[in-house]
C-alpha cells in the first residue's frame, strides 16, 4: 500500500485539531496556517522552552495552549524535564543513566493529569458549539491513556494520527512523514475496538468491587465470631465518634437527631461518654442563643477534665463566630482552629478513639466551619427579622419529570409563589413552568462557575459546598428570597437544578432556624430520555446519566429531613391525594377539608405524550452501550416509587448502586 500523504496535508482545514504532546513546532506552523477553524493545543506539563511560572515562545499566533497532562483520569503524577527534551515524561532519571549517561534532569515536579473530554469541556463551555469533527494527534504519550480520557469526543474524531503507536493500535496507515493514521472505516474499527474493550474492563472492575466487598464483609464477621470486634464496646464508639464529627463540622440538627439515637441505644453503657455527650448536646443547643458556655459539673478526674475542655471549645467557637461578624477573619480562623483541638482534647479525655485520619480530618475544617457558620449567622438574622418565613418548601427532580406539575398543582392549593415573574410557558410545558427567574439565573451562574450546565454530565468539585463561591451563592440565593417571599407563609421554589445544589444547603438545614421540605419528584428514565430528546435533542445515553447525577444527589442529600419521594404517575392519576401527601408535610393539611375543584384540575393528564410501555423497547435499544448504567437508573426508579417511605435497609441498597455506578462511570 502506498504511503498517505503527510499529516498536515491529511487535515481538514475546516475542521479543530487537538494535538496531544506535539512538540514538532515545523508542524505546529503548517497546521496553524493550514486550517482556518479555532485550534487547540495539548500538551504534556509545559512546552519544552519554558518550566512553570515561565512563558515559551512555542505557540504560533492563533492556537491556545493548555500546559496540563492528558491521560485517562485526574490522578497526580510525577514529570520529569531533562537537558534532552527528547526524554522529558514520566520517567525518572534513574530509568535513563545506563543507556543516557550524559542525560541530566533538570527539574521535577507533580502534575494533575486530565482527561481530554474535561479539557474540551473547559477550552468551549458550550457544548452546542461543539463541532461535528475534531482531527486527534498524539505524538509521544501513550495514546491508549489520551484515548481512554476522551470520553464522547470519540464519536466526533474524523481522523486520528499518532507518531509512536503502541500496542493494541492497529490497522491503521502510516504517512509520508511516519505518523499512523486511522480514517473511515479503519477508524471505526479501532473506536468500536476500543469501546469494547472498556466495557470489558468495566465489568471487570465490577466484579472484583463485589467480590472485595463480600470478602471486606466476611472478614468483619470472622472478627466478630472471634471477639476481636465485640458488639460490647464497638457500636457506642461509633456513634461518639460520630457525634464528633458532627460538632466540628457545624452540623447542629444532625448532631442532636445523633443524641437521641445516643440515649436510645448507648446511654449508660460507660459513664465517661454519657457525660460528655449530655455536655456536648446542653452546648450545640445553647449556641444560638448568644449565651456562654456552661461550667461542667462535678465529676471524676478524667471526666471534668473531658468537660472543663468542651466548655472551653464552645467558647472558642462561639468568639470565632464573633470575630468573623466584626470581620476579623485572620483571629475567627484562629479561634475555630483552637474549637477544634480543644474538641479533639476533650474527646480524648472522655476515652473516645481516634484514629489518626479521623483527628487529620477534624483538625482541618476551620475553613469549612466558618463558612458554613457565616451562612448560618446570616440566615438566622434573616429569619430573626422576619424577612423570610421558617418553612421552605423545594420541589426537585431531574428535568422532564413532573417537577413542573408538582409545583404547579402546589400554588394552585395555596403556596407562596415568588413575587418576581415566571418563566413563560412553551410548547414543551403548556400550562407554565413555575420557576423563578431569579432564583434560576442564580443557581445558573453558579453551576457555570463551576463549569458545569444541567446539560452536562460533570459533578460539582469536591468539596465545593464549603467553596468561597457556595458561600457567595448562598448568600446571594438568601437575599433573593428575603425579597421574593418577605411576608409569605409558606413559599415554594421549584428548580431542577437544585437537585445537585441542594448539598450546598446544608449549612442552613443544619442552623435549625429554617425547616426545608424537599419534594423529590421521580419518573421513569425512559419518559425522562424521550422528553429530553424531543425538546434538547439529547441522546438517551446522555439523559440515563443526567438522570442519575440528579436523583441520586437529590435523594442523598434530603436524607434525614422531611421529604416526599412523588411519582409523575400518580401526580397524574391522583392529584388530590398527591396533594394531600405534600401538603401534610408542612402541616397545613385538613384531610376532611375538600379541595378545590380547580386545584385538581389544573393536571391535564393528556399532556403527558412520552408513556413508558410505548418507549421501553427502543429505550433498552438507545442505551444498549451503558447497559450496566441503565440498569443502575431502572433498579432505583422501581425503589424510589416502590413505597412512599424508604427505610434504611432501603438507602443502604441505594448506597451500594451508587457505588456501583460511581465505578462505571470512571471508566466511562
Amino acid at each position: 500500500m502506498a504511503a498517505l500523504p503527510a499529516i498536515h496535508a491529511l487535515c481538514d482545514p475546516a475542521c479543530p485539531v487537538l494535538a496531544v504532546d506535539l512538540q514538532d513546532q515545523q508542524l505546529i506552523r503548517q497546521l496553524a496556517t493550514g486550517t482556518r477553524s479555532a485550534r487547540l493545543l495539548i500538551s504534556p506539563a509545559y512546552p519544552v522552552s519554558a518550566a512553570p511560572g515561565e512563558t515559551g515562545n512555542l505557540m504560533p499566533e492563533g492556537w491556545e495552549h493548555l500546559p496540563v497532562l492528558v491521560g485517562a483520569s485526574n490522578q497526580e503524577v510525577e514529570w520529569y524535564q531533562y537537558n534532552d527534551s527528547r526524554f522529558n515524561g514520566r520517567l525518572p532519571v534513574e530509568h535513563w543513566q545506563q543507556k543516557i549517561p550524559n542525560l541530566r534532569q533538570r527539574r521535577r515536579w507533580s502534575v494533575q493529569q486530565q482527561k481530554l473530554a474535561d479539557l474540551i469541556a473547559e477550552w468551549e463551555p458550550d457544548p452546542l458549539r461543539q463541532p461535528a469533527n475534531l482531527l486527534l494527534l498524539i505524538e509521544s504519550v501513550d495514546p491508549l491513556q489520551v484515548l481512554d480520557g476522551a470520553g464522547p469526543l470519540l464519536d466526533h474524531l474524523s481522523l486520528l494520527a499518532v507518531r509512536h503507536p503502541e500496542d493494541g493500535l492497529e490497522g491503521g496507515s502510516a504517512s509520508a512523514d511516519g505518523w499512523q493514521v486511522w480514517q473511515g472505516r479503519s477508524l471505526k474499527s479501532l473506536l468500536a475496538m476500543l469501546r469494547r474493550n472498556r466495557s470489558m474492563a468495566v465489568r471487570k472492575l465490577r466484579q472484583e468491587s463485589h467480590l472485595q466487598r463480600l470478602q471486606r464483609e466476611n472478614r468483619r464477621l470472622h472478627s466478630l465470631l472471634l471477639g476481636l470486634d465485640t458488639l460490647e464496646s464497638q457500636p457506642h464508639q461509633e456513634l461518639a465518634r460520630r457525634l464528633l464529627q458532627q460538632a466540628a463540622a457545624g452540623e447542629w440538627q444532625s448532631l442532636q437527631r445523633g443524641v437521641e439515637l445516643w440515649q436510645r441505644q448507648a446511654a449508660g453503657r460507660c459513664h465517661d461518654l454519657d457525660a460528655f455527650v449530655q455536655c456536648l448536646a446542653h452546648h450545640v443547643r445553647s449556641l444560638g442563643t448568644g449565651n456562654s458556655p456552661a461550667a461542667p459539673p462535678q465529676g471524676e478526674a478524667a471526666v471534668e477534665l473531658a468537660l472543663v475542655g468542651l466548655q472551653q471549645a464552645f467558647q472558642s467557637l462561639v468568639n470565632s463566630s464573633a470575630l468573623q461578624v466584626a470581620g476579623n477573619e485572620p483571629a475567627a480562623h484562629g479561634m475555630a482552629q483552637g474549637y477544634l483541638r480543644q474538641l479533639l482534647a476533650a474527646a480524648t479525655s472522655a476515652g473516645i478513639g481516634l484514629s489518626e485520619q479521623d483527628q487529620g480530618l477534624i483538625a482541618n475544617q476551620a475553613d469549612a466551619l466558618l463558612s458554613r457558620m457565616s451562612s448560618q449567622s446570616k440566615l438566622r438574622e434573616s429569619v430573626s427579622a422576619g424577612l423570610i418565613p421558617e418553612q421552605l418548601v423545594v420541589v426537585l427532580g431531574m428535568h422532564r419529570s413532573g417537577t413542573s406539575a408538582l409545583a404547579g398543582l402546589l400554588y394552585q392549593a395555596g403556596l407562596d409563589g415568588p413575587k418576581d415573574e415566571f418563566l413563560e410557558a412553551s410548547a414543551s410545558n403548556a400550562k407554565g413552568f413555575w420557576e423563578s427567574r431569579k432564583v434560576v439565573g442564580i443557581n445558573n451562574r453558579f453551576l457555570i462557575r463551576n463549569h458545569c450546565r444541567w446539560n452536562r454530565l460533570e459533578s460539582m468539585p469536591l468539596g465545593w459546598q464549603d467553596s468561597d463561591q457556595a458561600s457567595d451563592w448562598r448568600n446571594e440565593l438568601l437575599h433573593c428570597l428575603s425579597i421574593l417571599f418577605r411576608g409569605s407563609r409558606c413559599p415554594l421554589i421549584k428548580d431542577p437544578r437544585l437537585s445537585v445544589l441542594i448539598p450546598g444547603l446544608r449549612p442552613w438545614l443544619e442552623s435549625g432556624s429554617l425547616e426545608i421540605i424537599h419534594l423529590l419528584a421521580i419518573r421513569h428514565p425512559a419518559e425522562v430520555a424521550a422528553s429530553l430528546h424531543k425538546r434538547d435533542n439529547l441522546s438517551a445515553v446522555e439523559s440515563v446519566r443526567l438522570w442519575l447525577r440528579h436523583v441520586l444527589d437529590a435523594e442523598k442529600a434530603s436524607r434525614g429531613w422531611k421529604r416526599a419521594h412523588v411519582h409523575y404517575g400518580r401526580i397524574l392519576s391522583d392529584p388530590n391525594g398527591t396533594l394531600r401527601r405534600c401538603l401534610q408535610l408542612t402541616g397545613k393539611n385538613n384531610e376532611n377539608e375538600e379541595l378545590n375543584p380547580r386545584v385538581s384540575g389544573f393536571i391535564d393528564r393528556k399532556l403527558r405524550h412520552c408513556k413508558q410501555e410505548d418507549l421501553i423497547a427502543d429505550f433498552l435499544e438507545a442505551t444498549e452501550s451503558i447497559r450496566d448504567e441503565r440498569d443502575i437508573a431502572i433498579q432505583i426508579f422501581e425503589l424510589l416509587t416502590a413505597r412512599d417511605q424508604i427505610t434504611s435497609a432501603m438507602e443502604s441498597y441505594l448506597d451500594t448502586l451508587t457505588a456501583d455506578w460511581t465505578l462505571i462511570s470512571k471508566q466511562a
